[in-house]
């Protein structure tokens, strides 16, 4: 067993390869928490529902030559653990997915001889799991970024690309996609004479760019952000937002003509 950390220059330290030997890895289940109401005579009612805050725990272990060797890996170890920018956790078991992390808290490492054991916990930054892989990466059986879990059929071709004005977007993931909290690009070429509208019809949500399109323009949504041709062109929206629910999502599209719409996106996972 091992873990792998990446930080968000990019560089990846394997656990194991550090000599680190991690001795258990446990992420949390989503805590649900309910907001409640009393009612007067006894009882209440949940007058809302959502998920609180997430952790992961490791037990991790280090061995020295002797104590000068043990003292240097404990501050390598500090070093590598903490800091106030966050990074991304793989457990090896699960290679394809991947948590994004905050140091919580402090950590004391237990020695005996030259030996030294710790507990170290992380906040995820995003709740959810995420695929390591989005949709626009090709899909190979040998790469480590996809997981064969039964959500994801190797013979399935993996649509994420359309050319026509009705289509269902596969949200293979169990959570859904949320623009203000996670990854969600939009890419479309179209031709549109005053308008372009787009409805997800499985979530009620109508997104409408008022304006022109023609062949040579590009209009892409990212998050809550729209851009025309890289301008930012929020302005001239209805100033809603396209989510996707876990899934299919059945779309249609009215106002002009689709000659290409594009989804970008990470599998999310409770």
């Amino acid at each position: 067993m091992t873990l792998i950390i990446i930080k968000q220059d990019g560089t990846r330290y394997n656990l194991r390869e550090l000599g680190i030997r991690v001795i258990d890895f446990e992420p949390e289940s989503l805590e649900v928490v309910n907001a409640v109401q009393e009612i007067e005579g006894g009882g209440y009612v949940v007058t809302n529902s959502g998920y609180g805050v997430r952790r992961l725990h490791a037990t991790l272990q280090i061995k020295g030559y002797d104590m000068t060797d043990y003292a240097l890996f404990r501050a390598e170890v500090f070093a590598l653990f903490v800091g106030l920018e966050s990074f991304y956790v793989i457990d090896e078991k699960v290679a394809s997915r991947r948590w994004h992390v905050k140091p919580d808290g402090k950590f004391s490492i237990s020695r005996k001889n030259t030996n030294g054991t710790f507990d170290i916990t992380w906040l995820c930054v995003n709740k959810y799991a995420e695929s390591i892989a989005t949709t626009s990466s090709f899909k190979e059986w040998d790469a480590d970024v996809w997981s064969w879990d039964g959500t994801i059929d190797w013979d399935e071709d993996l649509q994420y690309v359309f050319n026509t004005n009705q289509f269902v977007v596969n949200n293979l993931g169990n959570a859904p996609i949320d623009p203000c909290e996670n990854e969600l690009e939009i890419v479309i070429k179209a031709t549109a004479a005053s308008y372009l509208q787009i409805v997800n019809s499985t979530t009620g949500e109508t997104y409408r760019f008022n304006g022109t399109l023609s062949t040579n323009d590009t209009l892409t949504i990212r998050g809550i952000q729209t851009f025309k041709n890289g301008v930012s062109s929020f302005k001239f929206t209805n100033h809603a937002l396209i989510s996707l629910k876990d899934g299919l999502n059945n779309f249609v599209i009215t106002g002009g003509t689709i000659h290409s719409i594009a989804f970008n996106f990470r599998f999310l996972y409770k």
